[in-house]
């Protein structure tokens, strides 16, 4: 029973959370807002963006999904991930960023 209950929270939260993903690319930035319960927002200068990448996973790859991952300088890992794109907009905005990006050097 309390399984039940789990996992049917667990899927109204992420429901929920995949149709409050939302993202604005500006002349200067992009930003990505996502959560339920807990919101964040994350907003990555176009100046700053060094590296683009487009992944999908199994799930991902089922549905027609991708996520893009925007990286910058001095760090580790991605600075940004946008999950939960359709394949075909997330080559859009890899592209659109692309042109952005080369236009500064």
């Amino acid at each position: 029973m309390v399984l039940v209950l789990y996992v049917l929270l667990h899927s109204t939260v992420s429901i929920l959370a995949f149709k409050r993903r939302k993202y604005a690319l500006r002349t200067y930035d992009i930003s990505f807002k996502s959560g339920v319960i807990v919101s964040s927002l994350t907003t990555v200068p176009l100046s700053r963006i060094q590296h683009l990448d487009i992944s999908q996973g199994i799930a991902s790859r089922f549905f027609g999904l991708a996520n893009v991952k925007l990286y910058t300088a001095g760090d580790d890992g991605s600075d940004m991930v946008i999950k939960g794109l359709l394949l075909t907009e997330a080559e859009q905005l890899k592209e659109h960023l692309s042109v952005q990006i080369n236009e500064r050097f």
